[in-house]
């Protein structure tokens, strides 16, 4: 009997078409620099338009297998066998134009949109010409629903020195220790310094054991940890899961967007759409924009 596996269609790497597709996502990533808002925008739709184009379902055969892989990327769906292929094509897309890889976990996909992880913060933090920084994660405290996690973010960027103490408010799953927490903690802090220092929004979030139970976390403290810096290479840490209405009312209540949950609540029924709090907790920063928006305008 054949293998099943000898049947996939494997791709030369160096087909002249890889070429290509390196020439139109490097063309679509300079639209992020871009500062007139047309030419932005054209130079982004074309790089969607191309790479949807270039990437034909033999050349995203190979790209399949690195769906749930610790290799490749990582889908919330990784034990149902993944997302079709047009799915994993557009996450795809939008990781190139983004300036990430279908490697090293840099992007997942949750609810069948693209999510950049800790380790895909950590690639554009990088690629910023001389940015340095250091995320050193404290001690976590027991809170409810989970725990609150202390990180010291330092920075030094154009002749800038920058440090701020930042408290983020993250939920425990079952079987996670200090060490987890504080992952969870430094992709939120690297998510927020690329935010600061491009001005740039990007919904984080990992989604390696989507499914695993909440932990019970009783009152207490957790032991210290070391310190994580730009060098620092640890394994993604999933998506948080549970109580994500309070998780969204503390970042909230910390961050400068006067709105609140209940806000957010009528703004979902103005649009007559449910109040769904995992994908609104996944995407705060560009909902609660759109929230404030929407106050002004009444």
């Amino acid at each position: 009997m054949t293998n099943k596996n000898t049947q996939i269609a494997l791709i030369d790497p160096n087909d002249a078409r890889l070429a290509r597709l390196d020439e139109v996502a490097k063309a679509g990533q300079l639209a992020a620099d871009e500062s007139s808002a047309f030419r932005k925008m054209i130079l982004m739709a074309n790089g969607v338009a191309q790479l949807r184009a270039l990437l034909t379902d033999d050349i995203m055969t190979p790209i399949m297998a690195l769906q749930g892989t610790a290799l490749g990327f990582r889908t919330d769906k990784d034990s149902a066998g993944g997302y079709p292929l047009p799915v994993v094509r557009d996450c795809v897309i939008e990781a190139t134009l983004r300036g990430l890889t279908t490697t090293g976990n840099e992007f997942n996909i949750i609810a069948g949109r693209f999510y950049a992880t800790k380790e895909g913060f950590g690639r554009l933090l990088a690629n910023i010409p001389g940015l340095r920084y250091m995320i050193t994660p404290g001690i976590p405290k027991t809170a409810t629903g989970g725990a609150i996690a202390p990180v010291t973010i330092t920075w030094d960027y154009q002749g800038n020195k920058n440090e701020k103490l930042i408290e983020f408010p993250i939920r425990v799953n079952a079987g996670m220790g200090a060490d987890a927490i504080n992952g969870k903690a430094t992709r939120k802090a690297r998510a927020w310094l690329y935010a600061q220092v491009t001005g740039m929004e990007l919904a984080d979030a990992d989604a390696e054991d989507a499914a695993r139970p909440p932990r019970n976390v009783t009152p207490g403290r957790f032991e210290p940890t070391t310190p994580f810096d730009e060098n620092t290479a640890a394994p993604a840490y999933p998506a948080d899961l549970v109580n994500a209405e309070d998780e969204i009312a503390e970042r909230l209540r910390a961050g400068d967007v006067p709105v609140n949950v209940e806000d957010i609540k009528a703004w979902c029924a103005a649009q007559r759409m449910p109040f769904d709090a995992d994908r609104i907790e996944a995407d705060l920063p560009r909902v609660a924009s759109m929230v404030a928006d929407w106050k002004n305008s009444k």
